[in-house]
């Protein structure tokens, strides 16, 4: 992918160039560089005359501009949610989306979804809001969650589905992570074990391997009754049974149908279709998580 690099004065700053549909520079006392995106955001960079240097095309670069969030999601049809903890412009201290997360070390207790449909992850009690670090997984910005702590949205994933999500135990209790709220449904960890899967009914074999504290990238598709439900971990199928075949009522982090079986577990991003999504959809997806989140399988 390109990317522009403009350099005024020792200060480096890149944006995509895929995204870009007009650029315009205003050369004027009070003078700016206006970036047009195909998406309709615009970007103004104040800059006077005699600053500029080069403004130049880069090839093969991945796009940055001081927000991770910048990654391009590889597949979208059938998007319905999509929370980014790199994107900061997502997160609020209240519930109610009044108090922007400015910094490490705050309360998140609403974690907007990017997809458009509004499934975001809330929480309206202040004394159970999980954290916001700047350096979780991949040392990047990511939710730090106690046993205390929870976020979840009430909306309805039924069959067919497809969840994937990264995220790590941080060591202490070892339950579950990602969960269903109004049934049992469960993706990625429970019973000190990780690799684990239940769609209302399990899918592997359970309390099998040991869980760590590295981060993993889980996935689940499920295509319905009558058909094989499959977990994925870190790109390896681990198994494909048509004994659990059910998507999540709710969705949670930490809490929701079990809410005693908490972890002490980071979260970077979450992403859910309405539909089961093709094998080689799905290792695009992955990767695009492995590199943005430097997971290494």
């Amino acid at each position: 992918m390109r990317r522009i690099t403009s350099v005024w004065k020792n200060t480096r700053w890149m944006i995509p160039a895929v995204a870009l549909l007009v650029i315009s520079v205003s050369l004027s006392v009070s003078a700016a560089v206006t970036f047009t995106l195909k998406d309709g955001r615009i970007i103004t960079v104040p800059v006077n005359r005699d600053e500029i240097i080069t403004i130049s095309f880069e090839e093969g670069a991945t796009a940055t501009g001081g927000k991770l969030g910048a990654s391009v999601l590889p597949v979208t049809e059938g998007l319905v949610m999509w929370v980014d903890a790199s994107d900061t412009s997502t997160l609020f201290k209240d519930a109610q989306e009044n108090d922007p997360v400015t910094s490490g070390n705050q309360n998140v207790g609403l974690w907007k979804d990017k997809s458009g449909h509004d499934h975001h992850f809330s929480q309206a009690r202040n004394d159970t809001r999980p954290v916001f670090v700047k350096k979780g997984i991949g040392g990047k910005p990511s939710i730090m969650f106690d046993t205390s702590q929870s976020l979840l949205t009430k909306a309805n994933f039924p069959a067919p589905v497809t969840i994937i999500y990264i995220a790590r135990q941080t060591g202490g209790t070892n339950q579950r992570v990602l969960s269903g709220v109004a049934n049992n449904w469960l993706l990625g960890y429970w019973g000190g074990a990780k690799n684990q899967a239940f769609y209302q009914e399990w899918v592997n074999p359970s309390r099998t391997p040991p869980t760590d504290d590295l981060q993993h990238v889980f996935s689940a598709v499920i295509k319905g009754p009558g058909h094989y439900s499959e977990i994925w971990a870190d790109g390896v199928l681990v198994a494909s049974s048509q004994s659990g075949f059910t998507g999540p009522n709710g969705l949670a982090i930490n809490t929701g149908y079990a809410s005693g079986e908490t972890s002490n577990c980071e979260v970077a991003e979450i992403i859910v279709w309405r539909r089961a999504i093709s094998p080689s959809e799905r290792k695009s997806v992955e990767k695009y998580l492995q590199d943005k989140w430097r997971n290494t399988y």
